[in-house]
């Protein structure tokens, strides 16, 4: 089986969660250097994370929360990392809010509020799964990011 360049960096990069400015870089490299015919086969990878049901992500870690697409709600499919948050009464500066996940940035899960002013009640927008976050990228490839940024730091941008 013969693999095209693309899909095997493509591959690669989605394996060990590389993105951004790391993953052009990365690329370039990689190109430079493919050769189909070192490659071994594609296999599936039986350790490759897996979506889960929400029921039994942890709670003590950040994690990536995801959702299928909801046509009866006009929800479309999402995964963001995010967290648990244990929920907390109202005080004098703040609301409180019911247990639950949460995104970083606070835009897409968040928990209920089942108290108080009727008014200020909601109900929780909360993930369908979860999947532990990928491995930080290896070393080899922060160096690709640092030798790209060297030798593009005397360059700016023409007007």
């Amino acid at each position: 089986m013969t693999i095209d360049s693309n899909t095997a960096f493509v591959a690669y990069a989605n394996k060990r969660g590389i993105s951004g400015t790391a993953y052009n870089a990365l690329r370039d490299a990689f190109m430079e250097g493919y050769d189909a015919a070192t490659l071994p086969p594609a296999t599936p990878d039986a350790a490759a994370p897996a979506w889960q049901p929400i029921a039994n992500a942890p709670k003590d870690a950040m994690i990536l929360l995801g959702r299928a697409k909801n046509e009866a709600e006009d929800l479309d499919a999402v995964s963001t990392a995010g967290r648990w948050q244990e929920g907390w009464e109202d005080s004098v500066d703040d609301m409180g809010c019911d247990s639950g996940f949460v995104d970083v940035d606070y835009q897409i899960f968040s928990p209920s509020r089942s108290f108080g002013a009727e008014s200020h009640r909601h109900a929780s927008t909360q993930p369908t799964h979860w999947m532990p976050l990928p491995d930080a990228p290896v070393a080899a490839a922060a160096g690709v990011v640092e030798g790209q940024a060297e030798a593009t730091s005397g360059q700016g941008v023409k007007s």
